[in-house]
Order: structure tokens, then sequence, then C-alpha cells
């Protein structure tokens, strides 16, 4: 008789979103150049991977981008007509990542 372990069965390999939901969940503790090169990162997967905005990480994701930005003064917005993400300083000007 053959079984299957339960912890076997419930260990399932990370999906890429979910690899990136985990990676911001750490941004508020970085730099924002950091958070710029994610959001990069973040941006190119999505524009090869459209479908990937309807996972269940990519709204948490776009709000631990925000709230590490935030931190430092920058305002990030997602839009409807070009999806992306503009980080947005008085200072150093608008930055608009696509995807």
């Amino acid at each position: 008789m053959g079984s299957c372990s339960q912890d076997d069965a419930d260990v399932a390999p990370l999906t890429p979103m979910h690899q990136m939901y985990n990676e911001s969940a750490n941004l508020t503790k970085v730099q924002m150049d950091s958070i710029s090169n994610f959001c990069t990162k973040f941006s190119g997967y999505i524009n090869q991977h459209p479908q990937s905005q309807q996972d269940e990480y990519f709204d948490p994701t776009i709000q631990n981008i925000r709230a590490a930005a935030a931190l430092h003064g920058y305002d990030i917005k997602v839009t409807t007509v070009t999806t992306g993400i503009t980080i947005n300083d008085e200072w150093d000007g608008e930055i608009f990542i696509t995807f």
C-alpha cells in the first residue's frame, strides 16, 4: 500500500508572483534605489506575464511597494489607462514604470 505524506502534499513551489510578494514585504527595510530596482523587476515580469495582474499576490505586492516608497517621501500610482507604477518625488521629478 502506498501512502502520500500530508506534509509533502502541503508544500507547493512558490509561484513567481508569490516570490515577488515575499520580496516586496522587505522593501520597508531598504533604500529608495532598491525599491526602484524592485519596481523595474516587478514591472518587467508583469509586462511579460500580463495575466499575473489577476494573481492573488498582485495587489498585496503593490501595497507593499507603496508603503515602502512612502517611507522615503515617494508616491506610487497605478493607473488604469497605462498600467504601471509612478514614483513621484517633488525634488527628483517623476519616474513612470509601465507594465
